[in-house]
């Protein structure tokens, strides 16, 4: 008897950390937390925080790093001697950090959209969209230059159902339809001197570089 009395109350019992995306995207404030977690992964030490300069940059006459190696790296990490191989560790980690940040936009991009809060007409908003939009951008762009075709989708892998395996997509289709993406998003971007963060965060000067 005293099972059955409070088995509906602990099943009904709800949980003030989870968040449901109606809420998230139904409040500016959250949204912008939201778009916060797209920017994070932009600034991963897998991936801007440290990895395209220091690891792969290949020693431009910009970003030079001395090499006094005298034994190959058998984690094949030598990319700064021009030694690097596919299977180092930094590889997948540069792979999955862009891909964490792709499915991060996604799920951004199609939850503004969504909104009943987002308008063509309010500024921050279509502001934000476009921000996702050019980190996604960005995200893929960088896997582009790096692997060449890859997998390639702009929903939420929540909706992808049981279609787990993404098939692999020519870079120049990828490519054209990012260009025409920001083309699409820049118009509703303010300036970067209309932003608080100034260049800190997208703007439409940006976007359309």
């Amino acid at each position: 008897m005293a099972l059955a009395s409070c088995k509906k109350g602990f099943l009904d019992v709800s949980s003030d950390s989870k968040y449901e995306g109606d809420y998230v995207f139904g409040n500016k404030d959250e949204i912008n937390r939201v778009l916060t977690a797209v920017y994070a992964s932009l600034m991963s030490n897998d991936a801007y925080g440290n990895a395209f300069f220091s690891t792969f940059a290949l020693n431009s006459d910009v970003e030079f790093t001395a090499f006094a190696g005298e034994l190959q790296n058998i984690n094949g990490e030598d990319f700064r001697a021009f030694d690097g191989a596919r299977h180092a560790p930094s590889v997948q980690r540069l792979w999955d950090k862009l891909y964490e940040g792709i499915e991060r936009a996604n799920i951004f991009i199609d939850g503004i959209q969504k909104s009943p809060v987002f308008s063509n007409s309010d500024k921050d908003l279509t502001q934000q969209l476009g921000e996702a939009k050019v980190l996604r951008a960005m995200f893929y762009h960088d896997l582009v230059v790096m692997f060449g075709d890859v997998p390639f989708n702009t929903k939420p892998s929540m909706q992808l159902g049981t279609n787990f395996v993404i098939p692999v997509t020519d870079r120049n289709t990828i490519l054209s339809f990012l260009i025409d993406d920001l083309k699409e998003a820049a118009p509703g971007m303010k300036s970067a001197d209309e932003i608080a963060q100034g260049i800190e965060r997208a703007s439409k000067n940006f976007a359309r570089v």
